[in-house]
């Protein structure tokens, strides 16, 4: 019985180890993204940094969805209730993206830079707990002795 466990616990693991790195290939696809949209609205377009923040962050949303919807956590479920979750996350993260922005420009004085810098140091393992625990959460099966679902 307990090597049953073991096993079960290192399959766990292993599970996690390589979601997690899948989150972290795809969250490098959706901040490239966002930082290359960024970098060339406030360079060659003179756009504010916290402008140009939002427009990344909106053209990094569908690379970040769909991503993760398909490949880091594989969900199966149907993509009206998890886009809605997802969406009402990603705007949690965009107000922690914006604060953070803030934090730099505003508070620090410091540039743009120093702002992407604290984002992509901050939000991503922000982002994994949440997504992980409220977006692409694994429902378990039924237990026919049980009405309810977990």
């Amino acid at each position: 019985m307990r090597a049953e466990v073991r096993r079960a616990r290192g399959a766990a693991a292993a599970g996690f180890a390589g979601r997690f790195l899948r989150f972290g290939i795809v969250g490098v696809a959706a901040t490239l993204t966002h930082v290359l949209a960024l970098t060339a609205l406030v360079e060659l377009g003179g756009v504010d940094p916290r402008l140009a923040n939002l427009a990344g962050f909106a053209l990094a949303l569908p690379v970040s969805y769909l991503g993760h919807y398909h490949w880091s956590f594989g969900s199966t479920h149907p993509h009206g209730e998890t886009a809605m979750r997802f969406v009402v996350v990603s705007l949690s993260a965009l107000a922690g993206s914006q604060a953070l922005m803030h934090l730099a420009l505003d508070v620090l004085g410091a540039g743009y830079g120093v702002g992407i810098v604290l984002m992509v140091v901050v939000m991503p393992a922000v982002n994994f707990a949440v997504q992980q625990a409220l977006v692409f959460r694994r429902r378990r099966r039924m237990n026919p002795d049980r009405e309810d679902r977990a």
